[in-house]
């Protein structure tokens, strides 16, 4: 086969995949004008004639290349979930989204660049094993849930069979909540959100409004995980860092509403899930995509799990997602 997506694959350790995975490679190819990398991952039968794939939308990491998956592994209760798919005889490719990948920093929370990533390493996935078929399921968990939903222009080479959004969030809601006043602690995901606009809009300029120690902190999570950054700000409030109310700020509004409006052409079939009481990703923005992708005739399925909560997620999904994408992908 000629090469015209991937550039070249290498084995990855066996620590970083999935329990039950037969070979794991991280890939390099091509990525609408860049270098991307990312993660593919191949199910135990290695006599399998066919098997479909599931490209992954992974939760958020970190900002840059210090954090990519391909190099350091997806979080542990992701590899979880995947063993599931790859025990029912699915391809599992994990894109490193852009910034992940060693180019700048990740656009945060950046849902379409994330749905771009994801349709973009399923070529790459194609040329590097061709029992790989076209027929793709998209999935993701939180950052990725609501990025999953926005992969509506997969091209002619695949055959994408259905959308699945695990908690996607109420990025609007949740960020206006976690500022709203400066006694609260300093949430790590308002600096990654206030790094991750500054990437996407150039003439947004933090630190106007943010105080020194606030810009200090803006400048130093950059190349942080979340648990790291979760460590740096634990001593500081909201008040410290001089982000009450960022949600006000018209750069901010508009890339969370971005992140949120779902575009006019959709997967044909979406399931869509939440669980229990989650600040995050709340029963209502689940409903509110439900029905809007309804309105533009998907197919379109909400799970509620009753108990639990936002890291409960792929554990009570994981069964109910690969049946339902079991029954789309024959």
């Amino acid at each position: 086969m000629t090469r015209t997506h991937l550039i070249d694959a290498c084995p990855i350790a066996p620590e970083l995949w999935p329990a039950g995975a037969d070979l794991g490679y991280r890939l390099r190819y091509h990525d609408h004008g860049r270098v991307s990398s990312g993660t593919l991952f191949l199910p135990p039968d290695r006599a399998r004639a066919r098997m479909p794939l599931l490209t992954w939308a992974h939760c958020f990491v970190g900002l840059d290349q210090h954090n990519a998956p391909s190099r350091y592994g997806l979080p542990g209760f992701e590899l979880k979930f995947l063993s599931g798919w790859l025990d029912r005889g699915f391809a599992v490719a994990a894109a490193d989204y852009k910034g992940l990948d060693g180019c700048g920093l990740s656009p945060f929370p950046g849902a379409r660049q994330i749905a771009s990533d994801i349709i973009a390493i399923c070529p790459a996935a194609f040329e590097l094993d061709e029992r790989i078929e076209k027929t793709v399921i998209a999935a993701g968990f939180c950052q990725g849930g609501v990025a999953a939903l926005h992969t509506s222009h997969p091209g002619p080479e695949l055959h994408c069979k259905g959308a699945i959004g695990l908690a996607p969030p109420d990025y609007l809601s949740y960020f206006s909540m976690v500022t709203r006043d400066a006694d609260l602690p300093a949430d790590a995901f308002i600096l990654a959100l206030l790094a991750g606009v500054r990437i996407s809009d150039n003439r947004f300029r933090p630190g106007e409004f943010l105080t020194r120690k606030g810009v200090e902190l803006l400048e130093a999570i950059t190349s942080l995980s979340v648990p790291q950054m979760r460590e740096l700000l634990a001593p500081y409030t909201v008040g410290d860092l001089g982000a009450q109310q960022v949600t006000l700020r018209k750069p901010v509004a508009a890339a969370l509403a971005g992140c949120q409006t779902i575009p006019q052409a959709t997967a044909k079939s979406v399931l869509v899930c939440t669980v229990g009481v989650d600040p995050l990703a709340p029963r209502s923005i689940a409903q509110r995509y439900c029905q809007e992708l309804t309105q533009r005739g998907a197919e379109v399925t909400h799970r509620s799990y009753t108990t639990g909560g936002h890291m409960d997620m792929l554990r009570l999904a994981t069964t109910d997602t690969i049946d339902w994408a079991v029954e789309r992908a024959v």
